[in-house]
């Protein structure tokens, strides 16, 4: 999974523009080159995400108090 938190700020990353005009690309993962299809996840598929993603990096939990309008009722 790739977040484009930008660390809270209320602007995405330059870079997930990119991926959601574009998203088939190459990632590298343990020393492979691997094909991905970047998605953005909505509904429950988000909130599931989301749940994962703050007990793995809890100060996503901050991120979402700094850009709610980014986060919605996930963050």
């Amino acid at each position: 999974m790739l977040v484009g938190s930008n660390f809270g700020r209320t602007d995405h990353p330059a870079w997930s523009a990119n991926l959601l005009r574009h998203p088939e690309a190459e990632i590298s993962h343990k020393g492979r080159d691997v094909q991905v299809t970047a998605r953005l996840l909505s509904g429950d598929d988000r909130t599931a995400a989301w749940t994962a993603l703050v007990a793995f990096w809890p100060p996503y939990a901050t991120y979402a108090t700094r850009a709610p309008a980014r986060y919605g009722s996930s963050g």
